[in-house]
C-alpha cells in the first residue's frame, strides 16, 4: 500500500476514496478457483462499491455485474460494453424505467408475482426470473435479515408450491449478510430442491451474495453443491458477491491536507475499521483524536449511522452523486494500485 505522501501525489483533488487493488484481486482468487472447478458464473454486485475504475479493473475476472437500479445498469453497460451479463434484482421497478432496463439487462429477477405479471411481456430480450424468499432466517441482526417475518424481499416460497408462472426461466435468493459459514447456503438449496425438481425447465439459479468466500477455509462443500446442481438440473449457477470482492482490512475516506496562503488547514476523515464508522480529526499540532460518530447526523452531511457496514457508506454516498455525476459514479474517486 502506498504511504500518505505517495497517495497525495497520486490524487489530484480531495475528498478521495482509496481502494487497494491488490487486496481486491486477492479476494477474487477464491472465486476464480470456484469458476474453474465448477463452471459457475460470478457476478459482482455493484451496490457494494460502484466505482467505475474498480469495475474496469475486475470486469475481465467476473462474468458480469449485478445491479439494483437503472443508474447501476447504465454504469454496468458502459463498463462491460457487451463483455458480460447484467442481472437486475430490486424490490421496486418503475414502469416508466422498465423499457430502458429491458434494453440494458440480460436477466431480471422480479421481486413479487404481481410485479412479474404487471411488467413481464411476451416480447422481450432478457431472461426473466423470480426472487424467492425461502423463509429461512440466519442473520443474528434482524436489520440485515432479508427473510425476517413480514419481509417484502422476494416471493414467499409457499406461493410457488403449485408451480411457477409461465415464462419464468430462473430463480434467485439472498438470505445472509457477511457470512463465513456455508451451512446457510446448503440449508437454503435443500429447501429449494422440491421447487427445482418440479420445474425442470429452469435455465439458471442465482445463489445470491452475503458470503465472504475469502474468509471460508474450505470451499470444497460449495464446489460439490454447485457441481451437483449443474449436473442434476442442467442449469447455470450464479454467485453474486459484493463485499466479498471489495472487503478491505482498513478503508479510509479522507480529505487531504490543503494549503491556503501558506496556512495548513485541519482535515476531517472517515475511517472505516471493521464495520464501525468513526470520525478522525487531525489538527495543526499533530494531535490525533478518535471518537465515535454521534447518534444523529445531519442529513445535509453524509447520511450515515454508527455500526452501519462500510459497504453501505459507499452505497449511500453513491446514491447522492450518481444521478448528477458523469458515468453515474462518484466524482474524482481514485483506484490506487
Amino acid at each position: 500500500m502506498l504511504n500518505a505522501a505517495e497517495l497525495k501525489q497520486r490524487i489530484s483533488s480531495s475528498p478521495a476514496f482509496v481502494v487497494d487493488e491488490r487486496q481486491v484481486l486477492a479476494n477474487l482468487q477464491a472465486l476464480a478457483a470456484l469458476r474453474e472447478t465448477t463452471g459457475c458464473k460470478v457476478l459482482y454486485a455493484i451496490k457494494a462499491l460502484p466505482l467505475a475504475s474498480l469495475l474496469e479493473s475486475i470486469k475481465y475476472r467476473v462474468d458480469g455485474f449485478s445491479v439494483s437500479s437503472l443508474f447501476e445498469a447504465k454504469l454496468a453497460q458502459e463498463v462491460l460494453a457487451g463483455l458480460g451479463s447484467i442481472h437486475l434484482t430490486t424490490p421496486g421497478i418503475r414502469p416508466d424505467e422498465f423499457g430502458e432496463l429491458v434494453e440494458l439487462c440480460s436477466h431480471i429477477s422480479f421481486n413479487s408475482l404481481p410485479q412479474y405479471q404487471r411488467l413481464q411481456g411476451a416480447d422481450h430480450g432478457y431472461s426473466p426470473g423470480l426472487r424467492v424468499n425461502p423463509k429461512l432466517s440466519f442473520a443474528a441482526d434482524r436489520r440485515f435479515d432479508p427473510c425476517r417475518p413480514h419481509s417484502k424481499l422476494g416471493v414467499d416460497i409457499e406461493l410457488l408450491r403449485n408451480g411457477l408462472p409461465d415464462g419464468v426461466a430462473g430463480l434467485q435468493f439472498h438470505t445472509v449478510f457477511s457470512c463465513r459459514d456455508l451451512a446457510p447456503l446448503q440449508t437454503t438449496v435443500l429447501a429449494l430442491r422440491p421447487l427445482l425438481e418440479r420445474n425442470r425447465q429452469l435455465q439458471w439459479l442465482n445463489l445470491g451474495g452475503g458470503y465472504l468466500y475469502q474468509d471460508i477455509a474450505d470451499l470444497e462443500p460449495l464446489a460439490e453443491l454447485i457441481g451437483g446442481l449443474r449436473a442434476e438440473f442442467a442449469i447455470d449457477v450464479y454467485l453474486e458477491p459484493g463485499k466479498a470482492i471489495v472487503a478491505m482490512p482498513d478503508i479510509c475516506w479522507r480529505r487531504c491536507w490543503t494549503a491556503s496562503s501558506a496556512t495548513v488547514r485541519s482535515c476531517w476523515c472517515w475511517i472505516l475499521r471493521s464495520t464501525t464508522i468513526r470520525r478522525y480529526s487531525n489538527t495543526k499540532s499533530g494531535r490525533v483524536c478518535w471518537r465515535k460518530l454521534p447518534r444523529a447526523v445531519s442529513p445535509r452531511f453524509w447520511p450515515v449511522r454508527p455500526a452501519w457496514p462500510a459497504t453501505y457508506l459507499a452505497n449511500t454516498v453513491s446514491t447522492a452523486f450518481r444521478k448528477s455525476a458523469k458515468n453515474w459514479c462518484l466524482p474524482r474517486w481514485a483506484l490506487i494500485a
